[in-house]
């Protein structure tokens, strides 16, 4: 509660220099993206400096979730009840629910774990696959999404009573990079085609939440310098 009432104060604060702010820059910038009051953002993870920035200048980001399993929306931010760094409560007639990863049980809000969803939008299967069908559902027919993310605890009194039950994703539970486009990469496919090259000694490929993909590269030393002979701009490279 003390935090919120000194946030509060800080923001009554600055509240002149924020609707000088709309005047002078705001409004430029309102002109430039073509967006002044609202948005929506989804297909990939909504960046937190990303998620600040049109909260600064006021406007009000609807940050979406789903997958293409689950047609494609589970759950959304609402313009009442807008929480930065989440995605917002789940959609009507969804469930989600997070579980520990190695035993697969329940967790409580506010642990981290596995995200599974129940809902008539998510499909009953993949089609002519019933092995890869099996490893992402459960038992009990819970869709694994392979995220890992937690929800927020409920609270009866104060600011952050509307935020219980939202969700919020910290990563992915295997190794695949999601770009900022909302591509899906699998980076062993790379790794591996690269790592045939007898240039290179080991690579990982990263790139999680970024625009382009890129790589840490051990380069092979030896093949390296005999590669560049006779180029000696190529052998300061490799020393």
């Amino acid at each position: 509660m003390m935090k919120w009432l000194w946030a509060r104060l800080i923001a009554a604060f600055l509240l002149p220099l924020h609707n000088l702010a709309k005047i002078l820059v705001y409004k430029k910038i309102h002109s430039a993206i073509g967006i002044s009051k609202a948005g929506i953002s989804g297909g990939g993870s909504l960046p937190m400096h990303v998620d600040k920035f049109f909260e600064a200048i006021g406007i009000k980001v609807q940050n979406g979730y789903g997958l293409t399993e689950t047609s494609p929306v589970v759950a959304a931010r609402r313009p009442f009840c807008n929480v930065l760094g989440t995605i917002g409560h789940p959609i009507k007639h969804t469930e989600i629910k997070v579980f520990d990863i190695e035993t697969g049980e329940v967790l409580p809000d506010g642990s981290k774990g596995i995200v599974k969803i129940k809902g008539p939008q998510v499909m009953k299967g993949y089609y002519k696959n019933p092995s890869a069908t099996n490893e992402a559902f459960d038992q009990e027919g819970w869709f694994s999404t392979g995220d890992i993310g937690w929800i927020v605890c409920h609270h009866a009194i104060g600011p952050s009573r509307k935020c219980g039950g939202m969700l919020v994703l910290e990563g992915r539970a295997k190794d695949t990079i999601v770009l900022s486009t909302g591509e899906n990469v699998e980076p062993a496919q790379i790794e591996e085609a690269a790592g045939r090259s007898n240039l290179i000694n080991q690579i990982v490929v990263i790139g999680q939440d970024q625009r382009r993909l890129g790589a840490i590269i051990v380069p092979n030393n030896d093949e390296v310098l005999a590669e560049a002979k006779g180029s000696p701009s190529l052998v300061r490279m490799a020393n």
